[in-house]
C-alpha cells in the first residue's frame, strides 16, 4: 500500500484540481483528495505562509510626507508650544483645562433634573 492509496479500499486517491485552484485563490495551500470508489474524501488546507512573517509590510497611510515641527503661541494663554499642525491651537495645559470644564458641565447636566413644563394632570 502506498501513501496515495485509500485507507478503506486500497484504491487510488486523486487530487481535485478545481479544489486546489479554489483553495489557492483564498490564499491557502492544499485541496481535496478523493477515492475513485467514493469511500474517501479529504480536504487538506494549510496556510500559504505563516502569519508571523509577512513578505510585504501592511499598507499604512501615515508618513507620506514630512511635517516640520513649528513653534506657535497658544490662542488662550499666548504661551509658546510646538506643533506639527498648520493653525494655532491650545497648549497642553489649556486643552486639559478645557476638557475638565466640559466634563464638569456634562456631569452637572446629568445630575440636574429637567424642569417640568408646568402642566398638571387631573
Amino acid at each position: 500500500m502506498t501513501d496515495i492509496a485509500c485507507e478503506k479500499c486500497g484504491g487510488a486517491l486523486f487530487v481535485d484540481r478545481e479544489a486546489v485552484l479554489q483553495v489557492t485563490r483564498q490564499g491557502f495551500r492544499g485541496g481535496r483528495l478523493f477515492c475513485v470508489a467514493g469511500c474517501t474524501e479529504v480536504w487538506l488546507i494549510k496556510p500559504a505562509r505563516t502569519m508571523t512573517a509577512r513578505a510585504v509590510k501592511p499598507p499604512d497611510g501615515r508618513g507620506k510626507y514630512s511635517r516640520t515641527v513649528r513653534t506657535v503661541s497658544c490662542r488662550v494663554c499666548e504661551r509658546h508650544y510646538q506643533t506639527r499642525g498648520t493653525k494655532r491651537g491650545r497648549c497642553k495645559a489649556c486643552r486639559t483645562e478645557a476638557q475638565r470644564a466640559r466634563d464638569r458641565r456634562r456631569r452637572l447636566l446629568e445630575t440636574t433634573p429637567m424642569p417640568s413644563s408646568g402642566q398638571t394632570t387631573r
